[in-house]
């Protein structure tokens, strides 16, 4: 039984330059494959889908941190513009209006954006803001137990504003050249 098989050597832009080999299968022992032939350079012009685990795994961190973030803004947007008297602590002094919109910024709106890659660094720089608020100074006499999500949140946007999004943004969708 004849098996073709192709192998990929240069990937640029459009075009997937490759060889065509063409094995020979022993039947009586499948594990010895023999190269009968190969055929000159072949040129194909394909869309080039690669897949690249660090940026997937940077969309898993992106999308899955921001998901997990949104509850937590939410109830702070609702408090913020329900009309209701705010129940929210003052901290530096800023009055706690200030306080509660700057915590939506960086747990509700923030998130969005990096969820949605949207300017990813820039837009984690208001969630380790405030995330540090809450892990440094707001629970600083906190157990570990009572700082630790602020800390994981603190610790994971941190991570994104250095590396970024990754190439499945909105960012890079926008940016792409046709």
């Amino acid at each position: 039984a004849y098996y073709k098989i192709l192998f990929s050597f240069k990937v640029k832009e459009d075009f997937i330059i490759y060889k065509r080999l063409l094995f020979v299968i022993d039947k009586t022992n499948r594990s010895n494959l023999k190269l009968v032939s190969f055929s000159s350079n072949c040129k194909i012009s394909l869309m080039k889908i690669t897949i690249n685990a660090n940026d997937v795994g940077l969309a898993i961190l992106r999308i899955g941190i921001s998901l997990l973030m949104l509850p937590h803004g939410y109830g702070k947007l609702n408090m913020l513009i329900s009309g209701d008297e705010i129940k929210f602590p003052s901290i530096f002094g800023i009055n706690a209006t200030i306080c509660l919109a700057i915590a939506v910024i960086g747990e509700f709106v923030a998130p969005i954006l990096i969820l949605l890659g949207f300017r990813t660094r820039q837009a984690a720089i208001p969630a380790i803001i405030v995330m540090g608020v809450a892990a440094f100074i707001f629970h600083a006499g906190d157990a570990f137990a009572k700082r630790e999500p602020s800390l994981m949140y603190f610790v994971c946007f941190l991570a994104i504003a250095f590396l970024g999004g990754g190439k499945y943004t909105l960012d890079n969708y926008l940016n792409r050249k046709y």
